[in-house]
């Protein structure tokens, strides 16, 4: 099997509702669906899913990208060597992991659909079939909160994550709110998104926050900031988790060496792909650090290889972010991967398991470029 040809396509899907969160507000999903073709005929699909208020890689530059380097880079290789693609890949340009996880998802897709297997079968197989799900509250007033986290309990999921506002006392007005109305056993998670500036304002929020039952702590501080999220670590009961700290394989082993880290949030776009976040998981297996697998607000084409991710990690043990195509007014599968009880099934088909339904990729689709 060879890669013959790809078309990337940007698309623009609105979201429910804005989507609000200590560094920006979102409208709308801004992603790279990429078609990878082969001299098989067989066609496999990843998505490229940009957190442009967080990092630098807005829809276009992936595309740009995949147009111009990378995907000249990769015709004529075989998709089941994904190891290969991603030595291929780093040769062809340096960092830009979320162009490469575009590629990578769409090479296992093909992989799994070459051998009738599913994602998770190549990565090992499957330690769960199903994965316990969060659903995030966005910056919110309390009152506005604490309604929010009512309807999140009653469709039964299984942990009220709230997103921090920048504004410490507001947040822990935030949290109160929260287990007043989800009682004393729910699991509560906040995630400042990196946006408490200074360890001292933190750490001080946050051990106000700690009487409330805290499951964890996402990234309080900003991501190049180690000292002080090791300080964390220390000074408080509940466990700290890195996620914007944490891209690359070299990312969680400075995290590890520093022990500025309880637990990871590892996401295959920020890893450069599945290939990338399994050797993450393999090293935070090793230091004897828990994960979860993160989300980037993707539509079901990403979403699906999280879900396969995720059921393949041993050290996956707290809920996880993996429901993000609900914020969408449309996803494009035909199928959306579906959620029981608060957790997510994963699809046992060949690949990932999904099929795109056409009318919608069309009708949101922003530009389509062909690589041949």
């Amino acid at each position: 099997m060879r890669i013959t040809g790809l078309e990337i396509r940007t698309i623009s899907i609105p979201f429910k509702q804005p989507y609000q969160t200590s560094r920006a507000r979102t409208v709308s999903c801004d992603h790279v669906i990429l078609a990878m073709q082969t001299d098989t005929g067989i066609v496999g699909y990843g998505e490229g899913a940009p957190l442009r208020s967080e990092f630098d890689s807005p829809m276009e530059a992936i595309a740009v990208c995949i147009e111009k380097y990378l995907g000249p880079a990769v015709l004529g290789l075989d998709p089941q060597n994904v190891a290969h693609l991603h030595a291929v890949m780093d040769k062809a340009l340096c960092g830009n992991e979320y162009a490469k996880a575009t590629l990578d998802m769409a090479a296992y897709d093909l992989f799994g659909k070459a051998l009738g297997l599913p994602v998770y079968a190549l990565l090992g197989g499957k330690y769960r079939s199903r994965v316990p799900l969060t659903k995030s509250i966005g910056a919110k007033d309390a009152e506005s909160t604490r309604a929010e986290a009512n309807e999140i309990v009653r469709k039964g999921f299984k942990v009220v994550k709230f997103k921090g506002s920048g504004n410490p006392q507001e947040d822990i007005a935030r949290v109160k709110a929260i287990r007043e109305a989800v009682g004393p056993d729910m699991p509560i998670r906040i995630d400042p998104n990196a946006g408490y500036v200074g360890v001292d304002v933190a750490l001080k929020a946050l051990r106000a926050m700690e009487p409330y039952g805290l499951e964890l702590i996402e990234q309080p501080l900003p991501r190049w900031d180690i000292r002080g999220m090791a300080h964390l670590c220390r000074a408080l009961d509940t466990p700290v988790m890195a996620d914007e700290s944490v891209f690359t394989i070299r990312d969680a082993a400075m995290l590890f060496k520093e022990e500025a880290a309880d637990v990871l949030n590892v996401k295959h776009q920020k890893a450069g792909g599945i290939y990338r976040a399994m050797q993450i998981a393999g090293l935070a297996e090793c230091a004897n650090i828990p994960i979860i697998i993160g989300a980037s607000l993707e539509t079901g084409v990403g979403q699906s290889a999280s879900v396969h991710l995720a059921v393949a990690c041993r050290t996956m043990r707290y809920p996880c972010d993996l429901r993000t195509p609900l914020n969408l007014v449309e996803d494009i599968l035909k199928k959306p991967l579906p959620i029981e009880a608060g957790e997510v099934i994963c699809p046992e088909g060949p690949g990932l398991g999904i099929e795109l339904d056409m009318g919608p990729l069309e009708k949101y689709t922003v530009d389509k470029v062909l690589v041949r």
